[in-house]
């Protein structure tokens, strides 16, 4: 559980993430290139400048209106 984490330009290229809760968690400037975040509870997390992230990626993460995703990028909240 890394719920409202701090993880400030963290390196997380390549991490297997998959269901891990990051709810609240401040992704500033992390690096997430080829990270599995595959149902991974992104509800409330900031993205905004996060690095490396594909609408691919997050296709199966649970995201709101909440969710901080960098510029450009979309994806369609959880039901």
């Amino acid at each position: 559980n890394l719920s409202n984490a701090t993880l400030f330009q963290a390196n997380l290229a390549g991490a297997f993430l998959l269901d891990t809760n990051l709810s609240g968690a401040l992704l500033s400037g992390a690096d997430l290139s080829g990270a599995n975040v595959a149902n991974t509870l992104l509800i409330g997390a900031y993205l905004a400048d996060a690095r490396g992230l594909t609408a691919e990626q997050i296709h199966t993460a649970q995201i709101d209106e909440t969710t901080q995703l960098p510029g450009g990028l979309r994806a369609t909240p959880a039901p």
